[in-house]
């Protein structure tokens, strides 16, 4: 900056330096000025000669050596012992130069700063050349080049397109740009129209239909704590929450086929062709739903739309059964990018093609989500055949869509009296808790509050703070873990969290999202959330339910099967174990889960050097934890911090697992220098998951993407092999006339509600396919149960 400043000035150039670094009022001169930002860009200061000896009594060639003399902390330059400011001002006003005041240190009046300056030696002068600003530095600058220009645009826009700068680029956007997101919307007003749009879309092998923005069910955000509130964000999707009733659609019995029920149907309808586009409206124009059900039941039409599932729904509730329903863009998009926080419409339509969609909820912008999701059909499809990802969307993905579908619609029961005592249960017991910890503390205070629990923990207490976070020391679970071994106050303090949480948002919330009607609740089962590729759950979140604590296994009990059927949990044994033996190819694991041994004990007996017939409860615990630390990257500290033991300990126990499986510690470095190379991993299904943090320069960023790397081949395989279940279970479900349908999926377990006579049948047919979805180096292991309720189960043993 010096350098260009000098050589700016110099060919009559005037220049202004914009900084919030005030060494540079060294550099002010004739034709050099400084603008400082004072606080922020809301209060600066334009410093010019007069302006900077106004303010130091110096001018401005003299700021070096008050540098020199005061010393700067933020730059590490030491100053003089004792000299201030104010004095360091007088003594330039009456020197000028620190050569000159050290030479003629003796004519100083002020004793004090003779000796000082006595004591300071040199140091002032290697000071000043500290703090002076080079102007004669080899740089390559052409002013001509630096000259303002026009910007480029349509380079501004591809740069921030790119970038994802959506409200940069639309200050660069044309408004004759985006001639398709304008196109003129069609009424679908006659059974002529319908003909002309059937034969259109045969030809031209596609039809594209979007639903007005915010209709049907929509994915959300995986969440832990969601209740019945709703949060409607831009795009008209529904996080932390549900829709409301008059949204939620009536689910047919779960024995029969889908019933035609009254919500949400279909009453307005965006439909695209490479003719162009239409708009249907039930309430205008002579169209009607059944004259609209010929088209979209045509199986020689392929069709696409953005939210396959939720346009399925609702067909479905108008008594339509969509078929050929070929392509979703979201999923597509999803696929490409599962990292992405939002796969909206105006999301992907601006980041493939470029263009805002309007959402003003007009025909037009109807038609404008209908032309760009025909658009969109034709580049995704291109793009995930580039990145060898279409036969996961065509042969997983997408099949698996009608069957989420069709297990939202069905729901799952629920007892709702059992719930509303469980409430009242579990208010005395919150009740209870709270009298403990007023008394532990020694006083009351509010237990939701994170200041007042802090100020009791750590000054009226005296704990040690583990962690500072931006509002003081943290009181997260894994602190209040830690502190429970030195006083019984946190330990309390995290089973009313837990306590408070389950009826809050179980048992309190689930009554008032049971459907009237049925006495179900509908779940939405989101396929676009999780970057592994799992599904998650919202509205409620049912794969949030702990299932180790006691009053979680409370509210699996309030899931139940109508009388005369019942629930069939099909869940597979140690999948992401399993699935780290066949990728590593470790010997002793292979052997351990082909013998089918405990791969607990076998890693207990490993880690604490004992048989594996001397190997305690605790010892297993502890292994387990080992063996699930090694497949989600955990460190030595959180390996300890787990299991409360000292890093040393938990350094061994690692060291000791690596020794007994050395092919894991072997694939695990070969992963990560993998990531590293291609900037993804992959599932043995061919998922991708990018991992560009993996070259971050921050380690906490960098840390993560070696998780991730060693975690997703195998529990983004475990989700692609229970989709792969799914959609074999449902076809055999199908095919052979079983009353009994899958209703709700947590993770490596699948629910199905079944006639009591045909538990027995299912549960082989579960196990047979479940078992053998994908071929894997270990045998795949299906634990099967059967109960009234999702808590009471028993096993249903093979054969």
């Amino acid at each position: 900056v010096g350098t260009i400043a000098r050589r700016a000035a110099a060919a009559d150039v005037e220049v202004l330096i914009v900084t919030g670094d005030l060494d540079a009022l060294q550099l002010v001169g004739e034709r050099v000025r400084v603008l400082a930002n004072r606080r922020g860009i809301s209060e600066t200061m334009l410093y010019d000669g007069a302006a900077v000896k106004e303010r130091y009594g110096i001018e401005p060639r003299q700021i070096p050596h008050l540098k020199a003399l005061i010393g700067d902390a933020s730059d590490n330059i030491p100053g003089v012992r004792g000299v201030g400011e104010k004095t360091a001002g007088k003594l330039l006003q009456r020197y000028a130069t620190v050569e000159e005041i050290l030479a003629r240190r003796e004519e100083i009046p002020e004793a004090r700063v003779r000796a000082a300056l006595g004591s300071a030696g040199d140091q002032p002068l290697r000071s000043r050349d500290l703090a002076t600003i080079l102007t004669d530095v080899t740089v390559d600058f052409d002013l001509e080049a630096a000259r303002c220009r026009e910007p480029d645009r349509k380079r501004m826009r591809d740069l921030f397109g790119a970038l994802e700068f959506r409200s940069l680029r639309r200050k660069f956007e044309d408004e004759e740009e985006a001639p398709v997101a304008t196109a003129a919307a069609r009424p679908l007003a006659s059974s002529a129209d319908l003909d002309a749009l059937a034969h259109s879309a045969r030809l031209g092998r596609g039809l594209a239909l979007t639903l007005p923005t915010g209709e049907g069910r929509r994915e959300t955000e995986e969440s832990g704590d969601e209740g019945p509130e709703t949060e409607e964000t831009g795009d008209g999707t529904a996080r932390g929450g549900q829709l409301s009733l008059e949204d939620v659609p009536v689910p047919h019995p779960v024995s029969g086929p889908p019933s035609p029920v009254s919500r949400p149907r279909l009453t307005r309808l965006g439909l695209c062709v490479d003719g162009g586009p239409y708009v249907w409206d039930a309430g205008r124009g002579a169209v009607t739903t059944e004259m609209l059900r010929p088209l979209l039941e045509d199986p020689r039409v392929p069709k696409c739309a953005h939210d396959l599932k939720a346009l399925l729904i609702a067909c479905r509730c108008s008594g339509i059964e969509l078929a050929a329903g070929e392509f979703d863009t979201m999923v597509a998009d999803y696929l490409l990018n599962p990292a992405r926080s939002s796969h909206a419409p105006g999301d992907i339509t601006f980041d493939h093609l470029g263009y805002e969609l309007p959402s003003d909820g007009t025909d037009a912008a109807l038609a404008a989500g209908a032309v760009a999701t025909l658009a969109l059909w034709r580049v995704l499809r291109d793009r995930l055949r580039e990145e060898m990802l279409e036969g996961l969307n065509r042969d997983l993905e997408v099949p698996l869509i009608r069957i989420l579908a069709d297990m939202e619609l069905r729901g799952v029961a629920v007892d709702v009296d059992y719930l509303r005592r469980l409430s009242a249960r579990l208010e005395g017991e919150i009740r209870q808790l709270e009298k403990e910890i007023y008394e532990l503390a020694g006083t009351e205070f509010n237990i939701g509050s994170t200041k007042q629990l802090q100020v009791i923990l750590f000054e009226r207490l005296g704990l040690p703070p583990e962690k500072k976070t931006k509002t003081g020391y943290s009181t997260g679970v894994e602190v209040l873990e830690a502190l429970s071994r030195r006083h019984p106050l946190p330990g309390k303090i995290l089973s009313y969290r837990e306590l408070t949480k389950l009826k809050s948002t179980y048992a309190d919330a689930l009554p008032r999202l049971v459907d009237p009607g049925t006495g179900r609740i509908h779940t939405s089962l989101n396929q676009t959330v999780a970057a592994t590729g799992r599904l998650s759950s919202s509205a409620p979140n049912l794969q949030n339910i702990p299932i180790r604590s006691e009053v979680g296994r409370e509210i699996r009990r309030a899931f139940v099967a109508p009388p005369g059927r019942a629930l069939v949990s099909a869940d597979y044994s140690q999948i992401e174990l399993r699935l780290l033996a066949h990728v590593t190819g470790d010997e002793e694991l292979l052997r351990a889960f082909a013998a089918d041994e405990d791969i607990h004990v076998t890693t207990a007996s490993a880690l604490f050097e004992v048989p594996e017939s001397e190997v305690t409860s605790d010892m297993r615990r502890r292994a387990k934890t080992v063996n699930f630390a090694v497949i989600y990257g955990m460190s030595e500290f959180g390996l300890a911090r787990d299991l409360g033991v000292p890093v040393a300990t938990a350094r061994d126990w690692i060291g000791s697992y690596f020794g007994r499986y050395p092919g894991v510690l072997r694939w695990k470095e070969e992963i990560i220098e993998q990531a590293r190379r291609d900037g993804c991993v992959t599932t043995l299904m061919g998922r991708r998951r990018y991992l560009p943090e993996i070259h971050s320069r921050n380690r906490n960023f960098q840390e993560f993407a070696q998780r991730a790397a060693v975690n997703t081949p195998i529990q983004g395989t475990a989700a692609d092999i229970i989709k792969q279940a799914m959609i074999r279970v449902d076809e055999c479900l199908r095919a052979e006339g079983f009353a009994g349908r899958m209703i709700l999926q947590v993770h490596d377990e699948l629910l199905f509600e079944a006639p009591v006579a045909e538990v027995a049948r299912l549960a082989e047919r579960a196990r047979a396919l479940m078992s053998g979805a994908f071929p894997l180096k270990v045998p795949l292991k299906v634990d099967v149960k059967a109960g009234a309720n999702w808590a009471d189960m028993e096993a249903v043993r093979e054969g």
